[in-house]
């Protein structure tokens, strides 16, 4: 054997463990191989089978199979209305119309906003009459928006005549009173000079209520003063007062005046909020909601109005009964007593009257009648004296009605509302469509139909 021979031999001994020829015969009874390259490669390959045993990596155990997810509810069914989609376009560019000639329009955009929230919520309705029925007051309601604002920009039209350009601020104002009286059929009467009438602001809260709340019969002039800052409605003429509201712009802030819904103040522009409750008491006087309602107890629980002298014996009774006075003090003392105090607002001790009696009499009168006349405004106050569980008022001179005490906590707005049914329905009314908000939950369902509705 050469050298190379012996060389190659010796490698595959050492190296791969395999002998040869070269080694000497094979030992008795030894298998040898086929094919000596065959052995080569496989005990090449026994050697790398054994590297990869000894780097691969133990079975990882399996994560456990998480349960299986629930099947997700489907989301409900919108259904569009594509009549009133189409309304709610014809809106819009109404408005953007009026805008272009320089007026404002924020009152109406807010109102169209509103509307396509309600049409959002009707989309979302799965009872098919319900959802019709929604449907069909609100393409009413675009229907009545959209007159609103075309009737604005016929009187611009009118006003204007041949004239080019955007309307000067006069004849905006003009053709804001003429929208008044052409489209909702107002008498309009001015004291000579007055000029801060606000018809922009009228107009816009003539719109953001239904149409059959404005255009009715016991709504047919609009009346200014210069001399009131408030408004009043005067049922026999079915007319609307107006006082000086300066430039329109001041808000009720005053704790005995403003407005509350859901336990927070409502932000509430004087003027607007003022022509929204007399509207309130045009509508109630056409619809007669207090009259049917005034003794349920989400209405306030009211009585019937009483003349003086039929609540001077209920004061009487109850100081009787809280004041207790000695038997020396007869009944027809009392009834006199409390008379006194209602009628002429003075209280006096009688000649004879023991000062014990007259102590806790004197308490009674000064606590709970005199606090309750008209001349003290209690209508403007947060804390009135209660009889019992009923509060009494004298909301104008000579008159007088109570109400159930409970019903301040569940039906309360503000404190005017309390001074008689009337005020109760309009300050109620007024707030909820000037913030597009719900009446309070305790309110009936007979006085919130009149009111916004979500």
């Amino acid at each position: 054997m050469s050298d190379t021979a012996q060389a190659k031999a010796a490698w595959l001994r050492n190296t791969l463990g395999i002998e040869t020829e070269a080694d000497g015969p094979p030992p008795p009874g030894a298998v040898l191989p086929k094919n000596p390259i065959r052995a080569i490669i496989d005990g090449v390959e026994a050697i790398f089978s054994r590297r990869k045993k000894k780097k691969t990596s133990p079975t990882p155990t399996p994560p456990p199979t998480p349960p299986p997810t629930p099947p997700s509810q489907s989301s409900p069914t919108v259904v569009k209305d594509e009549a009133f989609e189409e309304k709610l376009r014809t809106l819009k560019e109404e408005i953007g119309k009026v805008k272009a000639l320089g007026c404002g329009t924020a009152q109406m955009e807010a109102d169209a906003d509103d509307l396509a929230a309600h049409a959002e919520t009707a989309s979302k309705e799965q009872n098919k009459d319900k959802r019709d029925k929604a449907y069909t007051a609100l393409r009413k309601r675009a229907d009545e928006m959209i007159q609103h604002v075309r009737a604005l920009r016929k009187s611009i039209k009118d006003v204007m005549g041949e004239a080019e350009g955007p309307p000067s601020a006069q004849q905006k104002n003009d053709a804001y009173k003429k929208a008044l009286e052409d489209f909702y059929g107002l008498t309009i009467t001015v004291p000579d000079g007055m000029t801060n009438t606000h018809f922009d602001q009228m107009f816009d809260m003539f719109g953001t209520v239904p149409q059959g709340h404005v255009k009715q019969n016991k709504l047919k002039s609009l009346k200014y003063n210069t001399a009131d800052i408030g408004g009043v409605y005067y049922g026999t003429p079915c007319e609307i007062e107006m006082g000086n509201f300066g430039d329109g712009t001041r808000m009720e802030t005053d704790p005995s005046s403003r407005y509350m819904l859901d336990g927070k103040v409502v932000p509430a522009n004087s003027f607007n909020v003022t022509a929204l409750h007399e509207i309130g008491h045009a509508l109630d006087a056409d619809k007669d909601i207090m009259g049917k309602n005034k003794k349920k107890d989400g209405a306030g629980g009211w009585t019937d109005w009483m003349r003086t002298d039929a609540v001077v014996p209920i004061y009487a009774k109850a100081l009787k009964q809280e004041a207790s006075p000695s038997d020396k003090v007869t009944e027809d003392a009392m009834l006199e007593l409390v008379r006194t105090a209602i009628v002429s607002g003075t209280v006096t001790q009688p000649t004879g009257m023991d000062n014990e009696d007259w102590q806790k009499i004197n308490t009674f009168l000064v606590t709970k009648c005199l606090p309750m006349r008209d001349a003290q405004q209690p209508y403007f106050k947060n804390n009135p004296a209660a009889i019992g569980d009923m509060v009494y008022t004298e909301g104008s001179p000579g008159w007088w009605c109570g109400y159930k005490y409970a019903a301040r906590a569940s039906t309360y707005v503000n404190n005017y509302q309390w001074r008689s049914p009337p005020e109760w329905f309009a300050e109620v009314y007024a707030i909820t469509w000037l913030s597009k908000k719900k009446p309070p939950s305790g309110v009936a369902a007979e006085i919130a139909e009149y009111c916004w509705k979500e």
